[in-house]
């Protein structure tokens, strides 16, 4: 409720107008909306104030920053909407990174659209402190999907009058992953010398997996019979802090950590949506060289006896640890840079999407079937990932469709001219003497 406290003073009167409402705490809280020497001005104040608590538009006072408001925000966001470990630590990093140095310290109250227009034209002339470079389209994409939907809330919590963020998302970058075609590929897998590698690179390549997925492959995953294996698993490094906010259901196994106080933990566990798992068929050459890896696996578990550390894993170490994916990454990046070769540099997650081109293209473009190999979420989510794929695949489509259209009509068009030729010659007895002359003299 509000109400006007009428007061004397030397010229007159004055007019304090006051209202109660309810914090965040559940506290009646009194506060003064402001003194006017105009009555009617006072009673427009209330009026408005009023009005606005009837709707449940009022905006309850507070002198909290963004920071704190985001603090306490992303927990809540983060179990409500079901996020993965990984989007729970990107977007910590994002806000400690980009958005609190920014405007951290700023009263939530006191956002408006101009300050987050001024945000964004400063972040996209800010650098990178890892690579130098200029933030990529994702990562203000990132910003800009944490910023919204977490102003959004205040709205709706009655904490912002409106969401501040009024501008377009920023766009995605253009540039595309690098991948081999099926050439490329045969040629590095006929000259990767190490096993262990040899058959990560295959194994990512050809089952399409990602890299936490392909390093969680254990024995019971896979069907020799069938020859196929089953993803269903991810290796993952995690940040302590993200697991106690979340519910662990989803951990199969936590590994010990190999340093001392470390902030993260390597984690294996569910793939993250039901899309994600999947089993897939696999070559023969793979199978047979999963079967290889097995025998090795069984020798170094001899070898080490009681100091091997047996997690079930197809790719570990010789000691049986697991392998991280960025040491993958390493592994690979490294091979590239010594192998002397002509092929186009590219990550260890370039070997998915060269598998998944090659898969595209070798399907004729089966999209679906080639979605049950790679396990994105939908047909759209893939094609916009591979549109550059699907690109060249329509150039050689249009190919083959011109082919098939025009052979005929221009094998009618050779026809009719031979026609008419035969024609002339009837009619004219000297261009048919010719002729003859020309086919005897030859």
């Amino acid at each position: 409720m509000a109400s006007i406290r009428k007061r004397k003073t030397k010229n007159g009167f004055s007019y304090m107008v006051v209202y109660d409402y309810v914090d965040e705490n559940g506290e009646r809280i009194q506060k003064s909306a402001g003194t006017f020497t105009d009555k009617t001005k006072a009673r427009k104040v209330i009026a408005d104030i009023e009005l606005k608590m009837l709707k449940n538009q009022f905006v309850i006072p507070s002198g909290k920053t963004i920071e704190e408001y985001f603090e306490n925000w992303i927990p809540v966001r983060a179990r409500t909407k079901g996020w993965a470990y990984s989007r729970l630590q990107s977007a910590a990093s994002l806000l400690k990174a980009h958005i609190y140095p920014e405007i951290g310290n700023l009263p939530l109250q006191k956002v408006t659209p101009f300050v987050i227009e001024q945000l964004f034209i400063g972040l996209r002339t800010k650098k990178s402190d890892k690579t130098g470079d200029y933030l990529s389209g994702s990562t203000l994409g990132g910003i800009y999907e944490l910023l919204k939907p977490g102003f959004q809330d205040a709205v709706r919590t009655r904490q912002l009058e409106e969401n501040p963020v009024q501008i377009a998302k920023p766009e995605r970058d253009t540039e595309e992953t690098a991948f081999w075609t099926l050439e490329m590929l045969t040629i590095a897998l006929d000259n990767i010398q190490d096993k262990l590698l040899h058959l990560l690179v295959h194994t990512a390549a050809t089952s399409t997996s990602r890299e936490g997925e392909t390093t969680a492959f254990t024995w019971d995953c896979i069907n020799w019979e069938k020859g196929t294996v089953k993803v269903d698993k991810t290796l993952q490094r995690v940040a302590r802090e993200a697991i106690e906010l979340l519910s662990d259901r989803d951990i199969i196994r936590v590994f010990p950590s190999k340093v001392k106080n470390s902030k993260s933990i390597l984690v294996l566990k569910k793939v993250k949506t039901k899309k994600s798992k999947r089993e897939i068929y696999i070559t023969p050459n793979l199978l047979k060289e999963l079967r290889y890896r097995q025998q090795q696996v069984a020798k170094n578990r001899a070898y080490y006896g009681e100091e091997y550390h047996d997690y079930d894993l197809v790719f570990c170490l010789d000691n049986g640890d697991p392998i991280e994916p960025k040491l993958c990454e390493k592994w690979f990046v490294r091979w590239q840079a010594q192998s002397g070769l002509d092929l186009p540099n590219i990550t260890f997650h370039g070997l998915r999407h060269t598998g998944t081109t090659i898969l595209y293209r070798l399907s004729r473009g089966d999209v679906k079937t080639v979605q049950g190999f790679t396990g994105h979420a939908s047909a759209k989510v893939l094609m916009d990932t591979y549109n550059h794929t699907l690109a060249d695949s329509e150039k050689g489509l249009a190919k083959k469709l011109a082919d098939s259209l025009y052979m005929d009509s221009e094998q009618e068009t050779k026809e009719n001219q031979f026609d008419d030729l035969l024609e002339s010659i009837k009619k004219d007895p000297l261009l048919k003497q010719r002729i003859l002359n020309a086919l005897n003299t030859h």
